[in-house]
């Protein structure tokens, strides 16, 4: 396994029909008719507005992965000629290229909310794996791990921010804190080069590459 950390950045979208695999939202409070009603398109619009990200309901836009010297090794997107989940397989093979099989003794990827965003990336493999013939499974080591065991993976933040102040500090304060220029009006979650590039900064400032 090469020593070489990597940075991942993902965006996310809703994947095609995704509520077929979802049960209709139920009125947990109304009882009268017009009021169950309403709950219910109250929860329906709400899961709309955040399906994307969801594993199951997500599927993976862009997504991109840096070396720790900024250099990009991985970049894809979807579109009209690339199917639902092949951006996440192509990057989860990659993934397996280079990281490897031997055991490992450090963290070799990084990347903002990665514990959630893989497991999205690895369901969006998945469908892609098992609606195409003929496509490689991916290693679940890459996106699995055991209760009390670590996954291959870390988020600068979390390593860095307790979990009671996450809510309290954001990615920009704790950029802003370790003197990171962010791009004015800078969004995350539509910009999957710059969540690269930033846990890429965080992590070296830190100076956790080696964790």
């Amino acid at each position: 396994m090469s020593s070489q950390k990597l940075f991942l950045g993902v965006t996310v979208g809703r994947r095609n029909n995704w509520e077929q695999f979802f049960n209709e939202p139920a009125a947990t409070r109304a009882t009268k008719p017009e009021s169950v009603a309403k709950e219910i398109e109250e929860k329906r619009e709400k899961r709309n507005q955040i399906a994307h990200f969801w594993p199951v309901a997500g599927t993976v836009s862009t997504c991109v992965i840096l070396d720790q010297e900024g250099k990009e090794v991985f970049s894809a997107a979807g579109g009209f000629s690339v199917k639902e989940g092949e951006v996440s397989h192509q990057a989860f093979m990659l993934l397996h290229q280079l990281i490897g099989e031997e055991p490992l003794t450090s963290i070799p990827l990084f990347g903002f909310s990665i514990r959630d965003r893989i497991r999205l990336m690895a369901l969006d493999a998945l469908r892609y794996i098992n609606t195409q013939p003929n496509v490689e499974t991916i290693p679940s080591r890459l996106w699995l791990h055991r209760a009390f065991e670590n996954g291959p993976w870390a988020d600068p933040c979390d390593l860095l921010i307790p979990s009671d102040l996450r809510n309290d500090i954001s990615w920009s304060g704790l950029c802003d804190f370790l003197n990171i220029t962010v791009p004015d009006r800078a969004n995350l979650d539509t910009d999957a080069t710059l969540q690269a590039e930033l846990s890429r900064q965080i992590a070296i400032k830190a100076g956790i590459l080696d964790f």
